[in-house]
């Protein structure tokens, strides 16, 4: 359908995919194209909508919330290392970096989003999830985001700096619905 048509995305092609049921897909696809290739053929957008449709069956190995320095050079390692990483950040341009330099590091297997649900369910299950954020108070707003998304076998791992007062307090209480 799409590679067929040289040029941009014409309005009724986005009016079918928002009738499909994906509008939040046809926003970050217009986005894209708009941001980054606003003259290249159609081919690129089947090529994206390729990608992230196949990001729906859960397809990362690994997740990685916080994309400060740590966290950003963390998650481009393990890509590099042959593993698909999916990548979260509170901050949406972090993710942006981080996708766009995983792209000319060599094309690595890493996946931004921007939404915390989303980033949770294209981690293949059992989950693994590293949070790697300021220590305090932004690891809990992270648990509190991601747990609700989780099941139960999938694990959290603060890689953090964490005070372990706080760590003790969140071991010792039960844990968040459907982690370990």
């Amino acid at each position: 359908f799409f590679s067929s048509i040289p040029g941009k995305m014409s309005g009724d092609q986005v009016q079918y995919l928002v009738q499909q049921g994906i509008p939040q897909l046809v926003n970050d696809m217009v986005a894209d194209l708009v941001k980054d290739k606003p003259t290249q053929p159609i081919k690129y957008m089947a090529d994206w909508f390729s990608v992230r449709k196949n990001m729906d069956a859960a397809t990362c190995d690994v997740g990685l919330f916080g994309l400060a320095v740590m966290g950003q050079n963390f998650a481009l390692n393990m890509a590099e290392h042959g593993f698909s990483v999916a990548v979260c950040n509170r901050s949406p341009e972090k993710v942006d970096a981080t996708v766009q330099r995983a792209k000319a590091e060599g094309n690595l297997p890493l996946w931004g989003f921007k939404d915390p649900k989303e980033f949770v369910q294209a981690i293949k299950k059992p989950r693994r999830i590293v949070i790697l954020v300021q220590a305090g108070k932004p690891v809990d707003a992270t648990i509190d985001a991601l747990a609700g998304h989780m099941d139960a076998g999938d694990l959290l791992v603060d890689g953090g700096n964490e005070w372990f007062v706080n760590s003790q307090r969140r071991g010792g209480g039960p844990p968040p619905p459907g982690a370990i």
